[in-house]
């Protein structure tokens, strides 16, 4: 009978002989989900048995009890309520454990028989596949990865639930941890054969791939595409890494899939490459404390959505070596700058957009509340109302980002005509406006004003009888009925809609059918209200995902719109400049400052700028002095103004006159890694071979590395270099 809820692997089955209904009902529950810890549905709380209540009651620092006996020993429980759920979740989620949810899969009032209520696992809760905004980093992806090796490649894929971002690529084996790096998955679906190295941590166990032809037509039909050819050129790798993920997805939510973009293969994305030591030494989006205080994307970022900052993230995490696309990136941000008034009024447009894209995610499956609309609504207000400020005389890609702000009208009508202000959390709390619908109007009130109703027909039976002093009251037993006194029971009596129910010693109790309909209708008003308005509600999410790629491409834009005018207040101090990039050897950085140094002394000291001059006739410079001198601050400093200036985004520094850089090597200091044995003389050794052996292939490419007492960069076309000793 024991069960093994610990996060590092699957457990055996426990064994059911001799439990009571529902206990069996767990058994059965937790046999298909042996991995996972079990949230049994009781009424108003999620329990929890056996060793899965042990390992709970331990990560969630909440009570461990007892309920029953099974086997002659009692259960261990432990459980938390519905309400509250989420909270609990994250926490468990974060400490490595997966969920599976149980549900009561029947109203517990309108059952009969005294068989234990019906329940079925409705989801299992992982890393990659969270779409609730209390479990999510509004502010990072959360991505699942899954990764197949094929013909010495492997073909990776990856998707956001909680957005609908699906993307796949082709890479050598060599290059699984720099993906990775870039990405930061919160879950990785791997075949055995791959190794994670620093990842391994995040590797699932359900990693089943299908063969290719059978992956290829999976994905086709998920997509209503004839072939997957519809979507672009995917190897075989590829496919059956992107079929991967929609098996698992369906497999965690219960046979259904959210709302996804078509997959996209990024192919030969143009994008410059970091390896995990470089992500960990420039601390890009997150420190190596885990943290993202001390990060370039903290000191860079002036966004205002939710939204805007996982692009400037990913933005940050992938810069790019296309110089036509980088330059459109900074026409966006410079043309704002140079029209403060206009960016002003698209900032105020900003302000409080919500999250369009993971709202549209939960609406999709079915975990969406009457937010999630008002987030859709919210979002194409926003959406017209920047599409109105930009002219036809911004840059292109303004004007690109400002066709798909076009948001569907018919729909925001609808939300705009139907929705509350502001929304409810609950959908029973009153989200579909009055006026919206007279069904649900008619039901509302009467639920919410009953007297008023009574009163209304007690004055109009008064009038129609000729009895003004009739009463209509409430009785336990009959329900509502007319009680009029003794003097006028005669004259009731004589009216044939009437029928006497109950005398009394000074007077009668009468009901008629009108009154019995009322009093029916008024019992099931609240029930009929509540159905009403789900009926309601569906039937708006049903509308709002028929425009779901529309409104997805909104949301994107809006992203985009937000990065540049981020950028743009990044550079209004003056002091951040727009680099000049080009395809040449160029690397001259005229009064350069470190972002994040310079963010983290703000208002303590200032920053002393510094010059870096890297031309063909100077390739190596050799950076000498004492310990804490600045030296391994001068050598990141500029690798950042590389990420910064091919990411599209302004630099600090006075001016800076760049050649594209296609790989970055950069490293912190002296560090082990004993876990696999590889010791500080060890893992710098391999890191120095690793950038030299990048340097004996390329022939036009900068690279910038850091060791512990080494400090190396290169540059384009040869080897460029810093050395400090």
């Amino acid at each position: 009978m024991s069960v093994s809820p610990s996060p590092d692997g699957a457990r055996p089955a426990p064994r059911a002989e001799g439990a009571t209904p529902a206990m069996a009902q767990w058994f059965a529950l937790k046999a298909e989900n042996p991995e996972a810890l079990l949230f049994f549905r009781m009424g108003d709380f999620y329990e929890l048995f056996f060793e899965d209540a042990d390992a709970a009651s331990a990560a969630l620092d909440i009570a461990l009890t007892h309920r029953g006996e099974h086997a002659g020993k009692p259960i261990q429980m432990c459980g938390v309520p519905v309400h509250a759920a989420d909270a609990y979740l994250a926490r468990l989620i974060r400490r490595g454990f997966r969920v599976a949810v149980g549900e009561q899969m029947e109203d517990p009032k309108l059952r009969t028989g005294k068989a234990p209520i019906r329940r079925a696992v409705v989801r299992l809760v992982t890393p990659g596949t969270l779409t609730e905004e209390t479990l999510l980093d509004s502010s990072r992806p959360n991505l699942l990865a899954g990764l197949v090796a094929e013909a010495g490649r492997v073909g990776a894929a990856w998707l956001d639930v909680s957005t609908g971002l699906f993307e796949t690529q082709d890479i050598a084996i060599a290059d699984v941890s720099t993906l990775l790096g870039r990405l930061d998955p919160a879950e990785i679906l791997a075949l055995p054969e791959i190794d994670l190295a620093d990842f391994t941590p995040r590797r699932t166990p359900d990693a089943i791939a299908s063969p290719a032809d059978h992956a290829r037509r999976k994905l086709a039909e998920a997509f209503g595409a004839a072939s997957l050819d519809a979507f672009g050129s995917f190897t075989d790798a590829e496919a059956r890494a992107a079929a991967m993920l929609l098996d698992y997805v369906r497999l965690t939510q219960a046979g259904q899939l959210p709302r996804l973009s078509r997959p996209q293969p990024m192919g030969d994305a143009g994008r410059m490459e970091l390896d995990a030591a470089t992500r960990a030494s420039l601390e890009i989006t997150r420190a190596r404390d885990g943290g993202t205080a001390h990060t370039l994307l903290a000191s860079v970022q002036r966004t205002l959505t939710a939204a805007g900052t996982r692009l400037l993230g990913e933005w940050l995490a992938a810069p790019l070596t296309d110089v036509e696309q980088i330059r459109q990136r900074q026409d966006g941000w410079a043309w704002m700058l140079s029209e403060p008034i206009l960016t002003q009024e698209i900032r105020a447009a900003l302000r409080g957009v919500p999250d369009m894209a993971r709202a549209l995610g939960r609406l999709s499956l079915g975990r969406g509340g009457p937010r999630d609309l008002q987030a859709l609504r919210l979002g194409m207000v926003a959406a017209g109302r920047i599409a109105g400020l930009l002219p036809n005389a911004a840059p292109p890609a303004l004007l690109l980002a400002r066709r798909a702000l076009t948001a569907p009208p018919e729909l925001l009508d609808r939300l705009t005509s139907a929705l509350t202000e502001p929304a409810p959390l609950r959908l029973d709390d009153g989200a579909i406006a009055p006026g919206f619908d007279g069904e649900l109007d008619a039901h509302r009130a009467l639920r919410d004003d009953s007297r008023r109703v009574i009163a209304t027909l007690q004055l109009d039976f008064a009038q129609r009888f000729g009895v003004a002093s009739l009463k209509i009251k409430h009785h336990a037993q009959l329900g509502y009925i007319i009680e009029a006194p003794a003097i006028a029971v005669e004259k009731l009596r004589s009216e044939p809609l009437l029928t006497l129910r109950q005398g009394m010693a000074n007077g009668a109790r009468f009901t008629t059918p009108e009154l019995s309909d009322l009093d029916r209708r008024i019992t099931e008003a609240a029930d009929l209200a509540t159905a009403r308005e789900r009926k309601i509600f569906a039937a708006l999410v049903t509308e709002a995902l028929a425009e779901a790629d529309a409104l997805a491409a909104c949301a994107a834009a809006l992203a985009e719109i937000d990065v540049a005018q981020s950028s743009a207040r990044l550079a209004e101090p003056g002091n951040w400049c727009r680099p000049a990039l080009s395809n040449d050897t160029a690397f001259a950085i005229k009064a350069g400052r470190h972002p994040v140094v310079e963010a983290a002394i703000a208002g303590q000291a200032a920053f002393v700028p510094n010059d870096c001059a890297l031309p063909p006739e100077g390739r190596v410079l050799l950076l000498t002095g004492p310990n804490m001198a600045g030296k391994s601050t001068y050598l990141r400093q500029n690798a950042l103004i590389v990420v910064l200036a091919q990411s599209g985004l302004p630099v600090p520094a006075a001016n800076a006159d760049l050649g594209v850089v296609d790989r970055l090597f950069s490293r912190v200091g002296a560090a082990d890694d004993l876990a696999r044995g590889r010791s500080t003389f060890m893992v710098e050794m391999t890191e120095t071979a690793s950038l030299c052996d990048a340097t004996t292939v390329a022939t036009t490419r900068r690279y910038t590395y850091r060791h512990s007492d080494a400090d190396y960069a290169g540059a384009t076309k040869g080897v460029n270099a810093y050395v400090a000793k």
